[in-house]
């Protein structure tokens, strides 16, 4: 898929997923095995709970690209992609990841992701990441976060 298209509740799953991996991973493109992990954790918590997969993106205080100013990225990433081929190429490989996961199955338990600032010193860590089990912790790809994922599957 080249050209994303504006959001509608109707759109399939793939596509989806791509919105939202996009919208808060879309600098990591080049490190592809956390665009894997932000896929991993709207499959898994989909299965793990029985919903459907824009039930879990759009559950309340989840996905943090939906209320912040990321969400342009989610709602019409063709205004950044139409523009600027390395937001389309983030785009690219953001669905090819969505799509294969979906067919494939995830290759991680990745339920939950956080993304610790390494520079700001303000910065805490939530108390419901010391709830979960550490799948891994990848640093960004400009070295300046580091993205702690975590399962809440046994």
């Amino acid at each position: 898929m080249t050209n994303p298209p504006e959001y509608s509740a109707d759109e399939p799953d793939e596509v989806s997923v791509t919105r939202l991996v996009y919208s808060e991973t879309r600098s990591e493109y080049k490190k592809p095995v956390i665009l894997k992990h932000k896929a991993c954790s709207v499959v898994n918590r989909s299965k793990e709970r029985g919903l459907g997969i824009k039930d879990v993106i759009f559950e309340d205080m989840q996905y943090k690209a939906l209320r912040d100013g990321n969400s342009p990225y989610f709602y019409s990433p063709s205004n950044f992609t139409s523009v600027s081929e390395i937001d389309l190429e983030a785009w690219q490989k953001c669905y090819e990841i969505a799509e294969s996961i979906l067919k494939e199955g995830a290759p991680y338990k990745t339920t939950h992701t956080f993304l610790e600032k390494l520079e700001d010193k303000n910065q805490s860590i939530p108390n419901w990441v010391n709830t979960l089990t550490p799948v891994a912790n990848i640093k960004t790809v400009d070295g300046k976060g580091l993205y702690h994922f975590l399962t809440e599957l046994a």
